[in-house]
């Protein structure tokens, strides 16, 4: 840029050299801040979670892409729906899942009908 850095975040940059890590965070996120989602399962729906089944993600996506892969071999094939969050499909193929697209009725669900015959489709192909 043309321009440096605006004062006040310059300001809060040097604040904070010195005195506090700069690392990366822990890969299954803050301590703290997982501990306070465990506190919250139990306090709000009486569920005991332990804290190393927690793990923060900075997104919708990279929490996906974690259990996509840990739900989903090379070469799977997985049932989408039509009308669906985009970043599943993309995620999925990026991994070599193969997706299938499920039509979808007119209040966006997705009927038994429409899965079995998606199955059947599916199985008629070998």
């Amino acid at each position: 840029p043309q321009s440096g850095a605006p004062q006040a975040a310059i300001k809060a940059v040097n604040s904070v050299l010195g005195s506090e890590s700069l690392g990366y965070t822990a890969a299954a996120g803050e301590q703290p801040l997982r501990s306070a989602i465990v506190a919250m399962y139990k306090n709000t729906y009486g569920v005991e979670v332990p804290l190393e089944r927690v793990h923060v993600t900075m997104g919708s996506s990279s929490g996906f892409t974690l259990a996509f892969l840990s739900a989903f071999d090379v070469g799977d094939a997985v049932a989408i729906p039509s009308c669906s969050y985009p970043c599943y499909r993309n995620i999925l193929r990026a991994l070599g899942v193969q997706t299938v697209p499920l039509p979808v009725d007119s209040e966006y669900k997705v009927t038994a009908s429409s899965l079995r015959a998606a199955v059947r489709q599916r199985a008629a192909k070998g």
